[in-house]
């Protein structure tokens, strides 16, 4: 999937664009929590709990595992970063541009600012306090590769306002991922008794919500490209 001009890339900054890229978005950010869950699952003996937006270890699992499972997350989320950066770099093309910022790697800095976040929270429970500003420089230092490379794969025209309007654009939905999160299998449930059936400890509204991400994602990004190839 590529659309280059010249020697960079060009990121078609339509409507259908950017619903692609949030799609993209809403995916990764589940891969971050269902590593999260899966991962749990593996090192604790069972299952814990997960929605769209957070997830929780099984009752009873012990330290050094609940550690490990609370870092898989942020694990997962640079894994995607830095493979979709090295793709950009070696074959440049949209997928993988999108890939580096819907990871959303490049915002984990922001919790641990504000008192929240994975990696602050395993900080804590290793008894190091609350260093929030050693975490947040050292994850923006982490995510700085992967944004070095999509700069560099990005046509000169509209380079400037093309990366930054790309940087910023997941902080809505991170915003108002926990409402969403709510309305799909939490206290505001659209379809509770729905929600209340699980599959692999996972409600089945989140597991069709994955889905129609995918599908819709995958729709979009095919009239994306055949758009710009008849360009």
């Amino acid at each position: 999937m590529s659309n280059r001009l010249g020697d960079g890339l060009v990121v078609p900054v339509t409507l259908p664009g950017v619903i692609a890229f949030l799609l993209l978005l809403g995916i990764c950010y589940q891969a971050h929590e269902l590593g999260h869950h899966f991962f749990g699952g593996l090192v604790c003996g069972r299952l814990g709990t997960v929605t769209l937006s957070t997830y929780e270890s099984a009752d009873g699992c012990r330290r050094l595992p609940d550690v490990l499972t609370e870092l898989f997350g942020p694990f997962v989320s640079l894994i995607i970063a830095y493979a979709a950066a090295l793709r950009l770099r070696s074959r440049p093309g949209l997928l993988a541009f999108g890939f580096v910022f819907a990871s959303y790697f490049h915002l984990r800095f922001i919790p641990p600012l504000m008192g929240g976040g994975d990696e602050l929270d395993v900080v804590r429970k290793l008894g190091f306090g609350n260093l929030h500003l050693t975490v947040a420089i050292i994850l923006f230092l982490l995510a700085l590769p992967p944004l070095a490379i999509a700069w560099r794969s990005l046509a000169a025209p509209g380079r400037w306002w093309t990366f930054a309007l790309i940087y910023v654009l997941p902080l809505p939905f991170l915003w108002y991922v926990d409402a969403l999160a709510a309305l799909v299998s939490g206290s505001k449930a659209v379809f509770p008794a729905l929600a209340s059936i699980t599959l692999l400890r996972i409600p089945v509204t989140l597991l069709v919500v994955d889905v129609v991400m995918i599908v819709g994602f995958l729709l979009l990004s095919g009239v994306i490209l055949s758009r710009e190839s008849a360009r």
